[in-house]
C-alpha cells in the first residue's frame, strides 16, 4: 500500500497550471496590444508629418514665379503622391525647387 502519491501525474507542474498558463497569455496579449498602439502612434505622427509638408507643398510652388494655377496643380499632386519626393523636394534649395517643378512641367522627371 502506498502513500497515495503513485497516482499522482508527475508530468504536472504548478508552473504550467491552467492559472498559469492563462495569465502567460493575457501578458502576451497585453504585449502585442502595447506594441500594436505603440506602432499606431507612430503611423499616427508619420501621418501628420507628411500630411503637413503636403499642406507645404502648394505654399512653396506659389513663390515660384510665372506658373500658372494649373501648372501650380499639376506639380502638387504629382509630389504629394510620393512621400520620397516631398522629402527630397523640402531637402532642396528654393532654386533647386524650382528647377524641378520647371522639369515637372516639362515632362523631363
Amino acid at each position: 500500500m502506498g502513500n497515495g502519491l503513485e497516482d499522482f501525474d508527475d508530468s504536472f507542474s504548478p508552473l504550467q497550471s491552467p492559472r498559469n498558463e492563462a495569465v502567460h497569455k493575457q501578458k502576451r496579449r497585453n504585449s502585442a496590444s502595447s506594441d500594436n498602439l505603440t506602432m499606431m502612434s507612430d503611423i499616427k505622427e508619420a501621418a501628420s508629418i507628411i500630411g503637413k509638408k503636403r499642406q507645404k507643398i502648394d505654399s512653396e510652388i506659389r513663390k515660384i514665379t510665372n506658373l500658372t494655377t494649373a501648372e501650380v496643380i499639376k506639380v502638387v499632386c504629382h509630389i504629394a503622391k510620393s512621400h520620397e519626393l516631398i522629402d527630397v523636394f523640402f531637402n532642396m534649395t528654393e532654386e533647386g525647387r524650382e528647377e524641378l517643378v520647371r522639369a515637372f512641367l516639362n515632362g523631363d522627371v
